[in-house]
C-alpha cells in the first residue's frame, strides 16, 4: 500500500472495564495495548454506555515512556473541541467518541523551523522545512514500527494507552471501540511526536504567579523540543490577567485578559468554549513557525499571570519533540499529496 495514502485500522473492542451499579468496584484501571506497526495521526474511542466525564485519568506511552496524558475524559473533549475538532457528543449514534489527535490540527502552510543533528558541512543544527498545510499538521505523528527505523534500537516498539475509569452508578456494560487513521510507517524512524504534559498549579488571586520549569513546565529533558501551547482548565470564567511571557530575558507578550482573548478568537478555525484560556498559543495565527526552543537546561522560558480566584488550577504543556533524543527526524512524517 502507498505510503502517502491513509486508511483506517480497525483494532478489537476493549471489553474489560466493568459495570458498577453499587459502587463498590472504585476506580478501574486497564490498559489497552495498540500494536505498534503504523504511523498513527489519530485514535478514535466509541464510548459504550461511558462519557467522557467518566474517564478519570488518561496515559499515553510509547516504548514505556509517557508522553501523553489527560487528567479527564471532559479535558481532553474540550481541548479537542479548541482546535476545531468535533466534540465528542457529537457522534449521530448517540454513543461519544474521544478523538486522540498525533497532529498538530489546524494549521496553514508555511514554514517550521525545526531542530535536528546537523547533516555534513552544516553550519547551524537548525533545519527549516516549508510546505503546505498537511505538511505541517503531520510534521508530528506516532511513527511506529521496525519499517520506519533506521537502525536497531530506533523504533516505536510498544504502544500503551492506560484508562481509569469510574463506572459507579451505572448498571450498562461499558466497552470502547478503538479505531485509528493511518499511515503505513514513514522511512527515518519515530520523528516528531505531540507531547501532552499536565501539572496542577496553586494560586493566590491577586498576586503574580510565575509558570516556568520550576513550576510547571517540563523542558531541557532532551525529548521536548519546541513549545506549542499552555492551556489552563476551567479558568474561573477567564479571571486571568497582566499576562506576560518572557523568552530567556526579553519580554514578547503583555496582554490584559481582554485582548489575550480576542487575539485567541483572531482566526476562524479554534473555538472558545469558555473553559479553556490559552495561556500561550504559538499557533494563534494558525502557522506553524513560533514554536519556542525548550530543548536546553538553560532554556529560560517563563510566564506570568495574575488569577482572580485562588485555588488549583490544571495546566497542560504542548510540546512538540523526540522520544528518542538525538535520534534524525523524519521531515514530513507523512508526504503532501504529489
Amino acid at each position: 500500500m502507498p505510503v502517502n495514502k491513509a486508511y483506517d485500522v480497525y483494532l478489537n473492542p476493549y471489553t474489560k472495564f466493568q459495570a458498577d451499579p453499587t459502587s463498590v468496584l472504585g476506580i478501574q484501571k486497564d490498559i489497552i495495548t495498540i500494536p505498534a506497526n503504523r504511523n498513527f495521526q489519530f485514535f478514535f474511542l466509541e464510548l459504550i454506555n461511558i462519557t467522557p466525564a467518566q474517564i478519570v485519568n488518561m496515559v499515553f506511552r510509547a516504548n514505556n515512556s509517557i508522553f501523553q496524558q489527560w487528567v479527564s475524559g471532559t479535558d481532553l473533549d474540550l481541548q479537542n473541541q479548541r482546535e476545531g475538532l468535533p466534540a465528542a457528543a457529537a457522534a449521530t449514534s448517540g454513543n461519544p467518541i474521544l478523538t486522540i489527535s498525533q497532529r498538530r490540527d489546524r494549521l496553514f502552510g508555511g514554514a517550521l523551523q525545526y531542530l535536528t543533528p546537523p547533516g555534513k558541512n552544516a553550519t547551524l543544527p537548525v533545519g527549516l522545512m516549508t510546505g503546505s498545510p498537511k505538511d505541517l499538521e503531520t510534521n508530528t505523528s506516532l511513527n511506529c514500527g521496525v519499517e520506519s527505523a533506521p537502525g536497531a534500537g530506533d523504533a516505536i516498539n510498544t504502544l500503551s494507552l492506560e484508562l481509569w475509569l469510574n463506572m459507579a452508578g451505572s448498571a450498562a456494560t461499558p466497552r470502547i471501540n478503538v479505531q485509528a487513521y493511518a499511515y503505513d510507517p514513514f522511512p527515518g524512524g519515530p520523528g516528531l511526536m505531540k507531547f501532552v504534559d499536565t501539572k496542577l498549579v496553586t494560586v493566590s488571586s491577586g498576586n503574580p504567579f510565575t509558570f516556568n520549569k520550576d513550576t510547571a513546565f517540563t523542558m531541557g529533558d532532551g525529548q521536548r523540543l519546541n513549545l506549542d501551547q499552555v492551556l489552563v482548565m476551567n479558568p474561573s470564567n477567564h479571571s486571568i490577567d497582566n499576562l506576560q511571557h518572557y523568552w530567556q530575558s526579553q519580554i514578547l507578550r503583555n496582554r490584559n485578559t481582554n485582548i489575550n482573548a480576542f487575539m485567541a478568537l483572531l482566526n476562524t478555525l479554534k473555538q472558545d468554549t469558555g473553559l479553556i484560556y490559552p495561556l500561550f498559543d504559538s499557533r494563534e495565527m494558525l502557522y506553524g513557525d513560533e514554536t519556542w526552543d525548550i530543548s536546553n537546561l538553560s532554556s529560560a522560558v517563563s510566564m506570568q499571570a495574575t488569577f482572580g480566584t485562588s485555588g488549583g488550577y490544571q495546566i497542560y504543556q504542548i510540546s512538540t519533540g523526540k522520544l528518542l533524543p538525538g535520534q534524525p527526524q523524519a521531515v514530513p512524517t507523512t508526504q503532501a499529496s504529489s
